[in-house]
């Protein structure tokens, strides 16, 4: 007996049988949707900066964050700066500047999102320096910093920073094929810091 028998011969009848099932899909699919199954899951709200967050090229253990005046390349300006942990799994140097795309800040309350690409990472012993590479399976303290956004209306308005640390793989990139450490697009944490005025 083949699944075909089971069907009836008549396509009138088939035709009907069908017609059933997709009633029956449909009001499946009603009541899924009444209930709330197709709408989006909610973004769970960032955690606090209480252990280490580990992906693929580094473990990063953040110590806090705030706001401080610094030289940067146009001279004097405020700073959002964290100071963080900072253990790398590679056994070669990787250039600081990869970190770049794999911790993303956004000022908070407002959302404000923090350009990646202006981040300075200098090492805490060496403070006027910046970091040219991170050395490996070292544990060290780093000061990430990053210039206050242009959008603010009001540094006094930062209470809080969120940190969103992305996965990385080392792997060709779309243009240049040689390999290299880059970000994906998988979260391996999301966390939230106090800011304090430096």
């Amino acid at each position: 007996m083949s699944p075909g028998d089971l069907l009836p011969r008549s396509p009138a009848a088939r035709a009907a049988l069908a017609s059933a099932f997709a009633v029956v899909v449909a009001a499946l699919l009603l009541a899924l949707w009444r209930t709330g199954g197709f709408a989006p899951v909610p973004e769970a709200p960032p955690g606090p900066a209480d252990a280490p967050v580990r992906n693929d090229l580094f473990t990063l253990e953040v110590h806090g964050a705030s706001i401080v005046t610094a030289e940067g390349l146009t001279g004097t300006s405020e700073w959002i700066e964290v100071r963080a942990e900072l253990t790398s799994h590679d056994r070669s140097p990787v250039p600081a500047h990869t970190l770049a795309d794999m911790v993303r800040p956004t000022v908070l309350p407002g959302g404000v999102d923090v350009e990646t690409s202006g981040l300075q990472i200098t090492r805490e012993r060496d403070p006027d320096y910046p970091a040219g590479y991170v050395q490996p399976e070292m544990t060290e303290t780093f000061l990430l910093r990053w210039p206050v956004p242009e959008r603010l209306a009001s540094v006094a308005d930062v209470e809080r920073l969120r940190l969103v640390v992305l996965g990385a793989e080392f792997t060709p990139g779309f243009l240049d094929q040689s390999s290299a450490w880059r970000s994906t697009e998988d979260r391996v944490a999301d966390i939230a810091l106090p800011v304090e005025r430096g």
